[in-house]
Parts: structure tokens; C-alpha cells; sequence
């Protein structure tokens, strides 16, 4: 049956609906129906557990974490196949269930030459070293995500993305590392400010257009009034010693946000020491010789000197500039 007519048949039969999004027994992240039946019930029991991770690594397509994985989903793939009714098909697969829930509590003992615990301990190592799959948030979840992302995001670039890193990587898993590292590593090549595109690339992988267009409007909307507050709030009150502490006391910190942010992103992407050589290089070319970054900076030189002007004079005359706004901002 399409995903589409499954609630109105349910309703319509006093069924209940699952294995869809957005109803309580279905897939959610690496967790599948039956983890949802267990905990929505509170049916807390070792035996159970034990019955759920073999379900769970046949359901979600992960029969590396469960040794008995394999054959319960080919005895489930055999039932399909020999019953064309769904209700004589769940007749036999729930006596599977059965037995499976009856080895679990009262049979591992008996091993007849096999020997489970090894099993468990692989099992166990698998575990340790593969990430958890990635959670996929709803669209309410992801909105509410952005317009948080959109009022917190100081520090800029740098700073952004290691929030994004922190909170969609580590804490949320709505996106894994390597994913996460490629989009990043994508849109740094493009041109134009690469933490808008990677939210809204990020937004897009999760939710599509809507994802995308979401994702890149609440990236700039909250940060706009932030910035129209914060200027009012200069120009009116600059004058004030406390303001002007104030203002001056973000900059430390975002000093900090930045430096954090360098070194939780650059820890997990330069993982061999030719690519933190590279790392280094690019830093002192920057830092220490004024190299233009990015190739748009080039671009800029490049028209400068076809139009005759210096490119050295063009630079310095945007220095001076600079300076100069910089000066009338300090508080008197």
C-alpha cells in the first residue's frame, strides 16, 4: 500500500498506522519501529533488548551490529515470498519473533559448538568504532534549528560553522562527519560567503528546496536585526562608559569563538601531516605575506591593473579606508 493512503486506511479499519513518517511506530534515525513500540509502551526488559538490537540491525540495513541479524531478515524475506497475504505472512513471522524473544531470555547458553560471546564482543568493537547513523529532523524540528542558528551564530564564518559542526555533527546527528566535511570542503570553493552556503547546502541535503530556501533565509534574517539593534544601540548610546564596555568585551570573546572554531574544525579535517603542512603554509602566505584569499581577491587585482590603477595602491587605499571607519567607530 503507498505510504500515502496508509493513515486513511487505518483510520478508516481501526488500524494503527506505522512504518510512515510522523506517526508513533516508525523509523526514527537508526532506530526503527519495534525500538518505537518498546519505549512507547515502557516494555523494559533484558530479554527485550536483547531481541531489539537483532530487529533494529535487520530492519535498518546495519547486520554487521547483530550476528542473528542476517538470518532473521532472510527467514522475513522467505515469508514474503511464500505468502502473498500479509496476515498469513505475520501468522508464521510472529512465531519467528517468538522464538527469537525465547532464545533471548532463556536459550544462550546452549551453543552447541557456537559460540555467541565472541560474537558479542565483535559485535561490540563494530559498535565502538562505527557512528551512529544520522537522525533525519522534520521540518518543524529544522525550522525551529535555523531561526536559533540565525540569532547565535558570532563569530563569523569560522564561528558559524563550528556551531553548525557542534550542534547538526556531535549533539543533533542529523548529519554525519564526512558528509558534514565534504559539503564544507565544497562550498569553500565556491564563491561568496561559504557558512551561508553550507547552511543552506546542509538544508537542501535535508529537506530539499524547502530546506534549502529555510536554511538560507533564517541564516541572514535574525543576524540583519541583530546587527540594526546593535548599531541603533551604538549610535544612541556609544557614549556610555558601561556600552562602551560592553561592546568592547564581545571582541575577546569572539576571539575565542574563532579560535575554538579553527581548531575543532582543522582537528577533524587535517587528519594526516601533509594536510596540516598545507594548513600552515596557507596560514603564514595569508598572515604573513598578504597573499589573497579568496581566488575573488585575485579577480579584484587582476581588473585593477587592466584598468590601470596599482594593485598594490588599490589594496593599501582599502586599508586606509578601512582605518578610517574603524576610527570614527571606537567611543570617544
Amino acid at each position: 500500500m503507498p505510504n500515502a493512503d496508509v493513515r486513511a486506511f487505518a483510520a478508516a479499519n481501526g488500524a494503527t498506522a506505522y512504518d510512515i513518517p510522523d506517526v508513533d511506530y516508525s523509523h526514527v534515525g537508526p532506530e526503527c519501529s519495534f525500538d518505537a513500540f518498546i519505549r512507547r509502551h515502557e516494555l523494559g526488559h533484558p530479554a527485550l533488548d536483547a531481541l531489539a538490537k537483532i530487529v533494529r540491525a535487520a530492519d535498518t540495513s546495519t547486520l554487521d551490529r547483530s550476528a542473528q541479524a542476517p538470518g532473521l531478515l532472510a527467514t522475513s524475506l522467505g515469508l514474503s515470498a511464500m505468502f502473498a497475504d500479509d496476515h498469513a505472512m505475520l501468522k508464521w513471522g510472529m512465531l519467528v519473533y517468538d522464538s527469537l524473544y525465547a532464545w533471548c531470555r532463556d536459550a544462550q547458553a546452549e551453543t552447541h559448538g557456537w559460540y555467541p560471546e565472541k560474537l558479542r564482543a565483535a559485535e561490540s568493537r563494530v559498535s565502538s568504532v562505527e557512528p551512529a547513523a544520522p537522525v533525519a529532523p522534520t521540518r518543524a524540528e529544522a525550522f525551529r534549528y535555523w531561526l536559533k542558528l540565525g540569532f547565535v551564530s558570532f563569530g563569523g564564518p569560522a564561528g558559524q560553522i563550528a556551531i553548525m559542526h557542534h550542534d547538526l555533527v556531535d549533539s543533533k546527528r542529523w548529519i554525519s562527519e564526512r558528509r558534514f566535511l565534504h559539503a564544507l570542503n565544497y562550498c569553500m570553493v565556491l564563491p561568496g560567503p561559504e557558512a551561508q552556503q553550507l547552511a543552506t547546502y546542509i538544508g537542501w541535503l535535508m529537506h530539499r528546496t524547502w530546506g534549502g530556501v529555510i536554511a538560507g533565509a533564517l541564516f541572514v534574517l535574525p543576524s540583519l536585526v541583530l546587527l540594526i539593534a546593535l548599531s541603533w544601540l551604538y549610535l544612541a548610546y556609544g557614549d556610555v562608559p558601561a556600552v562602551a564596555g560592553i561592546l568592547y568585551g564581545i571582541k575577546p570573546a569572539v576571539v575565542a569563538i574563532v579560535l575554538h572554531a579553527a581548531w575543532r574544525i582543522g582537528s577533524r579535517a587535517l587528519k594526516r601531516p601533509v594536510l596540516w603542512v598545507i594548513a600552515a603554509l596557507a596560514f603564514v602566505a595569508i598572515f604573513a605575506f598578504a597573499v589573497p584569499f579568496p581566488r575573488s581577491s585575485w579577480r579584484r587585482r587582476s581588473s585593477a591593473a587592466s584598468a590601470g590603477a596599482s594593485p598594490r595602491r588599490e589594496f593599501a587605499g582599502g586599508r586606509r579606508a578601512m582605518a578610517r571607519a574603524a576610527r570614527r567607530m571606537r567611543p570617544r
